[in-house]
Formats: structure tokens, sequence, C-alpha cells
């Protein structure tokens, strides 16, 4: 099982890591930046989660507005402020979310401009991240605000900038707002998964807890997310998306063809665990992730 929160300073939570590892906590997705500013969330609780022996993994939130700072002055503030060390924490991740609604940005007087030109913006803060951090960037969003025809949403506009990303789903399940058992939620269906990746396994992380009140460690609401383990021997299957980027990557680091059947990528899984110091188990988590989705 791997469970995990995303924090920011939003909820003003008191953070004590050692409780909240041993609820069962695993990894730990804290906010960079909103715009070019920079959370202190990130500078105040980073190395206490590595020395805790807990994956590390930022979030930038973007000011999507037409007068915003440009893609590059955004990456940058969360380059500057959530500095990630590749190999022991996870690449970053981009939220993609319009709670105003898509024509309060004022990139358009119709749905159909703002979304086009939120698309260009997007690619640009994408090709940003993987240029400045030296990684493939992931996001952050839902299936409803991906696909969908509504007032906050892109309607497939930025599919072509999504389709080889790394996917972090929300999509909250009820049942689980007072301190969440965490066993129950690791055996929750996976989330609906947006249609540019063409495959329901291919998500990465999935946020099904939003708002938990009580969880050990933290003092307000706090996020639950789920990790998406891979492994040949997992009841849900290692998934053809997933099986295509960590065999590309894999191949990629260790020199070799890219695998083509379930025990050519078990055996490459292991040699790349062990030349790394991970566990060799054949199973990429958090941890795993946080090598192996660096390589572009």
């Amino acid at each position: 099982m791997a469970c995990g929160v995303d924090i920011a300073s939003l909820d003003g939570n008191k953070i004590t890591l050692a409780a909240a590892k041993a609820a069962g906590l695993t990894f730990v997705i804290i906010r960079g930046d909103y715009s070019t500013w920079q959370d202190p969330t990130f500078a105040a609780n980073s190395d206490a989660v590595r020395a805790a022996g807990m994956t590390l993994a930022a979030y930038c939130m973007p000011d999507y507005s037409a007068g915003a700072p440009s893609a590059r002055d955004q990456i940058a503030a969360a380059k500057a402020g959530a500095a990630l060390v590749r190999g022991l924490d996870m690449p970053l991740w981009i939220d993609i979310e319009f709670s105003r609604g898509i024509l309060a940005t004022h990139r358009g007087a119709s749905l159909v401009d703002a979304r086009r030109d939120l698309a260009e913006f997007l690619k640009e803060l994408f090709d940003e991240a993987d240029q400045q951090y030296g990684s493939r960037a992931g996001y952050y969003g839902s299936q409803r605000v991906i696909d969908t025809d509504d007032s906050d949403t892109l309607a497939g506009a930025a599919n072509s900038v999504l389709a080889d990303r790394w996917a972090w789903i929300a999509r909250y399940m009820s049942g689980y707002h007072e301190a969440p058992h965490l066993a129950a939620i690791d055996q929750l269906p996976g989330p609906p998964v947006p249609a540019c990746h063409g495959d329901q396994d291919a998500w990465a992380c999935w946020q099904p807890q939003g708002d938990a009140v009580g969880f050990p460690g933290f003092s307000a609401t706090v996020d639950i997310d789920r990790w998406h383990y891979f492994s040949q021997v997992s009841p849900c299957g290692p998934g053809r998306y997933r099986w295509r980027k960590y065999g590309a990557a894999l191949a990629s680091a260790l020199g070799i063809a890219a695998p083509t059947s379930p025990a050519e990528m078990d055996a490459a899984i292991r040699t790349f665990q062990a030349r790394n110091g991970l566990a060799v188990d054949g199973v990429i988590g958090p941890a795993g992730h946080a090598h192996i989705g660096w390589i572009t």
C-alpha cells in the first residue's frame, strides 16, 4: 500500500511527520508556489520529509489569467521555492484547475478561444518545467476538467499537451472525510482518466480524499492521496500506458532494448532497483518513481 498527502499553507497545518508516517503515509506532495509567490510550507517541511524516509514531491499552482507572469517566470519561481533532488524526490506536478471559470482568465471572449489560449499557455508551462527541472513534469487535474464541456473545463483542448504526461487525478470519494482508513482507500477502484491517455489504468497518483479531518500528524484538514504501484504481479494489472512509460525509461537508463514481456520488465525493474540502492522487489512505488520518473 502507498498512501500520501498533499499540503499547502492554505490550511495552516502544524505537522508532526513521525505521527503521519506511523499512520501509514509514505509520500508527501507540497505546494511550491502560486504564480511567482513561493509557498513557505515547502521550505518548512521538505527536509523533514526526506529525513523521515518519505518520498517528497512538489506541485506548482500557476496563475492562468491573461495578465499573469510568464510561464518561464512562474516555473522559475517554483524551482526556486521547491528545489527537487533528482533520484530522491518525484518530478514536478503542475496543477490544472480553473475554480473561477475559464472566461475569468480573460484569455478569450468565448470558451473556445479561451481554451485554445490556455492550451498554448499550458504547453509553455510544461516546456519550461521540463527544461528548468530537467525532467518530464506531470499534472494534477481531473477527467472532468480535462475532458468535459463546462464553464471551468478544457473540453479536450489540451489533450495534445497532456497525452504523454504522468497524471495525478483528483476525484473525491464520499465516506472518507473523518480520519480515513488508508487500507480502505488503497482498495478503491481507480479514478476515471482523461481520454488523451487512452488507458484507464494510466494514472500515477489519485486524490480520492479531499479535506480529511483528524488524520494523525496534521492539525487541520489534509488531502489524502493514493499511489498507483506498477508491478507485473499487481492485482489490477500493469497498465499499457505505464508499461510504455516505465519500459522506455528503464531501457534508456539501463542501455537495453525496451522490455517486451512481463519477465523482461520484471528483470529490468529489479536491475534498476539494485543499481540505485532501492529495495529489489520488482515494484515501482513512490520511491521508485522518484528515480525512474525523471528519465525522459
